[in-house]
């Protein structure tokens, strides 16, 4: 697969993954390294977000780009985008809740369920979970809004 820039220059898609992806690997691992004395490579697990609907070969282009940026494959986790963003949720969501003229914001309480709709990409991806374990009711759903 060949990607074309403004210019009509050409280039393989998978250098082009492949050198973003080593880009910020070397730019998180330098800021990492900076923080913590004596981090080496290998202490890092990678997780590189994958959109839900992706298919089985497309997933693989992706473990093979951050193969070549330098990503072993037992450091790598593929995660689904919706999923990533429900697991953000379970940690950092808000809840608004108000009594009569008192507003107050804070985190999900515990068992609470919540909906984490993605669109964007041209697809929508809904995952339903709750904060207790983020167990999902149901799976990560994907549809396509135009072809």
């Amino acid at each position: 697969m060949v990607i074309k820039e403004v210019g009509d220059k050409t280039m393989k898609a998978m250098l082009v993954f492949a050198y973003c992806i080593e880009h910020i690997k070397d730019q998180v691992l330098h800021r990492l390294k900076d923080a913590i004395h004596g981090l080496d490579d290998n202490d890092v697990h990678w997780v590189v977000t994958v959109p839900a609907i992706w298919n089985e070969q497309a997933r693989q282009f992706m473990i093979e780009a951050s193969a070549k940026a330098g990503i072993e494959k037992e450091n790598l986790t593929l995660a689904l985008e919706p999923e990533c963003a429900a697991m953000y949720c379970r940690y950092l969501a808000m809840d608004k809740k108000e009594h009569g003229d008192k507003v107050e914001i804070k985190a999900f309480d515990e068992n609470a369920r919540f909906m984490v709709v993605d669109l964007g990409g041209g697809t929508i991806d809904i995952t339903i979970s709750t904060k207790r374990n983020l167990q999902r009711h149901r799976g990560s759903m994907g549809w396509k809004l135009y072809q």
